[in-house]
């Protein structure tokens, strides 16, 4: 339960998430591969207003993609950690990496999107929702996470 906290890997930025995210799911594109150097990346969705800045300065970093977009966001200048992402198209929210928290291990993702590009040794979770690309309604993963929270 809130709040969350969490740090750079060396620890001269802290950061607290002061509410429950609003979602969390996996995405495998070749993008979110190539930018985490993995298979897939993990997304910690969170209302901008939830998120503060602990302790230290975190540098803004942006990426110009082949499609137009710009992916940006912010990360420590002293390690280069990725610490949240910045969306363009939705100023409200951030998109924490919840690699840098420092207890992530009881938050599990909703959903899997974009498996049409990913490993060909991955096999989504029995009874996890798992899209080719992403779903139609980027709601939906809030939903699934808000359903997920009233089961348990």
């Amino acid at each position: 339960m809130a709040p969350y906290f969490g740090q750079c890997l060396c620890g001269s930025v802290r950061y607290r998430v002061s509410k429950e995210p609003l979602t969390l799911y996996a995405c495998h594109c070749t993008e979110c591969q190539r930018r985490t150097g993995s298979a897939f990346a993990l997304s910690l969705i969170v209302r901008r207003d939830d998120l503060q800045l602990v302790s230290g300065q975190t540098t803004g970093y942006s990426a110009s993609l082949a499609d137009g977009r710009t992916k940006s966001g912010q990360m420590c200048p002293s390690c280069g950690t990725r610490l949240w992402g910045t969306p363009a198209k939705y100023p409200g929210i951030v998109i924490v990496q919840p690699g840098t928290l420092e207890q992530p291990c009881h938050l599990v993702p909703i959903a899997h999107q974009w498996l049409s590009e990913a490993q060909p040794w991955f096999v989504p979770p029995p009874g996890v929702p798992a899209y080719p690309r992403g779903p139609a309604d980027p709601g939906e993963f809030v939903r699934l996470w808000q359903q997920r929270k009233n089961e348990s």
